[in-house]
């Protein structure tokens, strides 16, 4: 027997693209932070991160609290700063950081700070 085919018609609550790019990040991270920061020229750019593992917090945490070497303890922030975002990828972010290198430490101190299990002081929740 013929069957009449129905033909979707695309959905028009209309999200807009920061909106499906912040549920996509959610679905496949979890708990989802947001930060703006300032590029060059003005230009501003949105950081996604996440909540860092416990093996990435024991990481930096054996690194970061090496007194004897401060340069470990820097690397161990930039790291972690590293590994936690989401979005961009890692390419865009390490370029971002060549050209604004305090960004990396910046999240990896609100990271640590989501683990500890405080809120976050630099971004946003998403």
């Amino acid at each position: 027997a013929w069957q009449p085919r129905h033909w979707s018609c695309p959905v028009s609550d209309e999200k807009n693209e920061g909106e499906t790019l912040e549920d996509s990040l959610r679905q496949a991270h979890g708990e989802v932070f947001k930060a703006t920061f300032v590029d060059v020229g003005g230009v501003k750019v949105d950081v996604f991160y996440r909540c860092p593992t416990r093996q990435e917090s024991e990481r930096f945490k054996y690194k970061a609290f090496d007194d004897k070497n401060p340069k470990k303890q820097a690397d161990g922030a930039d790291e972690l700063g590293m590994a936690v975002v989401v979005h961009p990828d890692r390419k865009t972010f390490a370029a971002l950081c060549e050209r604004r290198p305090m960004i990396a430490g910046l999240i990896a101190g609100d990271a640590a700070q989501i683990a500890a299990g405080k809120e976050s002081e630099l971004g946003k929740r998403v």
